[in-house]
């Protein structure tokens, strides 16, 4: 009897199986739909991917991209409608915040390039879908820009030394972009007295606009600005600093001079170096029948001659007479420096 039950039964599977593979037979659209509704809801497809490089943008100029976001399910998506970004400079706006089965909304950024050339900067936009248990998922998109000089100076900062409180002469060229059709305006600057002159307005990418000022010898040492003014719509003016610095044509170090008595040595010596704005030529002390000055070294590099002289002192310390020494300097111009240098015993 058992044996009997055994194949009965197993023909009731093989016939219910037989029922439930004739089921299944359906139109292809029907299993389309079916593969649709079990795929997973939270999968979106990004045509265009999740990240663009834009290359190189202007100053100053508002540039913008899309993403595509496709549902591919059969299920409505719900998003936010704002956008989050990761700073003032981005803007991202959904064209709709509900997408429906096989819909598609687009993400569009708009971007605020910097008035800094050259620099390279990511931005970043993040959509918020909203999940079934009202939860969030996060999703970003990333864009990458360089940052083009509309028109830009050459070079970019400017030192300014002031030697011996004279007039300073200050040049720098300023150049365009290829695009640019710009011209410059105007020049002005917080520089006491200082005016500055152009050669020509119109910009141009290879041959630059040649910008020439005096700064007076009396302005005090400090940084300033230079304001270059155009007639660019993205880059109506441009800023560069300059740093004015006073120094002397010639100098003297040090300032005291302190004689020391070598070991094993009958004499005080000490050094004075001279330092000086080429050709400074006819150095010169006065006579002190105690000190005996001897220039050991003239080295030229540049426009700057250095000097080293060394002052000895053969005697008793008992007996020196403390007191300045003078050094003079015949200058390029006729004129003549001069300095009082103190000398001491080191006892």
């Amino acid at each position: 009897m058992r044996i009997v039950s055994f194949h009965f039964g197993l023909s009731r599977a093989a016939l219910l199986l037989m029922i439930l593979s004739a089921g299944c037979e359906s139109p292809s659209t029907e299993i389309g739909r079916s593969e649709t509704a079990d795929a997973p809801l939270d999968e979106l497809v990004f045509p265009d991917g999740q990240h663009h490089d834009l290359g190189d943008g202007l100053e100053n100029e508002n540039i913008t991209c899309s993403f595509r976001i496709q549902n591919p399910s059969n299920e409505t998506i719900r998003f936010r409608k704002a956008v989050s970004t990761t700073c003032g400079c981005t803007a991202g706006q959904l064209s709709s915040d509900s997408l429906l089965p096989g819909q598609t909304t687009k993400l569009k950024m708009t971007l605020s390039l910097p008035p800094v050339a050259g620099e390279s900067k990511r931005y970043s936009a993040t959509v918020h879908r909203v999940l079934d248990d009202e939860k969030i998922s996060n999703i970003q998109f990333t864009v990458d820009a360089r940052t083009k000089a509309v028109w830009y100076t050459v070079p970019n900062q400017l030192n300014c030394r002031i030697i011996d409180s004279k007039l300073a002469h200050i040049e720098f060229g300023v150049l365009g972009s290829i695009d640019s059709q710009a011209t410059i305006t105007g020049v002005s600057t917080t520089l006491p007295g200082t005016e500055f002159s152009f050669d020509r307005p119109e910009l141009d990418s290879l041959e630059p606009i040649r910008v020439t000022g005096n700064v007076l010898g009396n302005v005090p040492e400090g940084k300033y600005q230079i304001v270059i003014q155009s007639d660019d719509v993205k880059l109506p003016e441009r800023q560069i600093s300059i740093e004015v610095r006073h120094d002397s044509s010639c100098d003297v170090v040090p300032r005291s001079l302190l004689l020391r008595k070598p070991d094993n040595s009958s004499y005080f010596t000490g050094r004075i170096t001279v330092i000086a704005v080429k050709p400074a030529e006819n150095l010169s002390w006065d006579d002190r029948d105690d000190l005996l000055c001897t220039i050991t070294s003239q080295v030229t590099s540049g426009n700057r001659t250095v000097s080293v002289m060394e002052v000895s002192y053969n005697g008793e310390s008992e007996q020196f007479r403390e007191g300045a020494l003078t050094l003079k300097l015949a200058l390029p111009d006729d004129g003549v420096k001069k300095w009082e240098i103190p000398v001491r015993l080191a006892r």
